[in-house]
């Protein structure tokens, strides 16, 4: 389960703010690393601790026509672009993006949507 809430700094409420999506991030990046070759050609390599800021993933899932509302507001915000992220054990910051949605009939009901979210890490917790 994805938990997306306001950072402290934003100043949000959380209960205005909290969206629930019924889906896990598994973000991956490749490390960072250099090859370069000395001056008599023998390969120099130097490998960076692995990171996963920069990375991204996108999911599709399908949410309440409630949990899309906040959502919406969460992507549309005028000022805050950056949202605590919570996935299982990993804690992020992230830029979030909804690239698509539509009306789906779940159970009978129309009252659900299936988006496409986008999340950029900015920051790991």
């Amino acid at each position: 389960m994805i938990k997306i809430i306001p950072t402290t700094v934003s100043g949000l409420s959380h209960d205005d703010y909290t969206v629930y999506l019924p889906a896990d991030l598994d973000i991956h990046k490749a490390r960072g690393q250099k090859v370069a070759n000395t001056l008599s050609g023998a390969p120099v390599v130097t490998l960076w601790n692995k990171s996963r800021i920069g990375a991204s993933q996108s999911l599709t899932v399908t949410i309440s026509l409630a949990q899309y509302v906040i959502l919406k507001k969460v992507v549309y915000h005028q000022t805050v672009f950056e949202w605590l992220t919570l996935s299982g054990d990993d804690k992020f910051v992230c830029g979030i993006d909804l690239t698509s949605s539509k009306k789906v009939v779940r159970n009978g009901s129309n009252e659900w949507r299936e988006v496409n979210v986008s999340f950029v890490i900015v920051e790991e917790k």
